[in-house]
C-alpha cells in the first residue's frame, strides 16, 4: 500500500488531468497578460472584451473541471486483479463527493 502522495501523483499523471492543468494554466496566464495589456492601453480593439471576459475565464474553468474528471478512471485501475482500491476515491460515493467538491470549489 502506497502513501497518499504516491496515490495523488498517480492520479495527476492521467492525460485528462494533465490536459486540464495545462489548459487552466494557459487560460490563467493569458487572462493576466490580456488584463495587463488592457490596463496599460496597449489594446484598442473593442472585441478584446469578449476574449477577456468570456473565452479566457471559460478556458480556465473548463481546465479546472477536467482535472478531477480524470481521477475516477485512474482510481479504478489502481488495485490488483480481484482487489479493490483503498484510495480516497475507492467507492462510488466518495468519487461523487470528490467530484462535486472539486466542481464547487472551482
Amino acid at each position: 500500500m502506497g502513501t497518499l502522495s504516491d496515490y495523488t501523483t498517480r492520479l495527476l499523471r492521467h492525460p485528462l488531468a494533465l490536459f486540464g492543468g495545462w489548459l487552466a494554466t494557459l487560460g490563467g496566464v493569458l487572462f493576466l497578460v490580456v488584463f495587463v495589456a488592457d490596463l496599460f492601453g496597449l489594446v484598442s480593439n473593442p472585441y478584446i472584451g469578449i476574449v477577456f471576459f468570456l473565452v479566457l475565464p471559460g478556458m480556465f474553468l473548463f481546465g479546472l473541471a477536467l482535472i478531477p474528471s480524470g481521477w475516477p478512471s485512474r482510481a479504478a485501475g489502481t488495485g490488483a486483479a480481484g482487489e479493490h482500491s483503498t484510495g480516497p476515491c475507492s467507492t462510488s460515493t466518495s468519487r461523487t463527493t470528490v467530484t462535486w467538491r472539486s466542481f464547487l470549489s472551482a
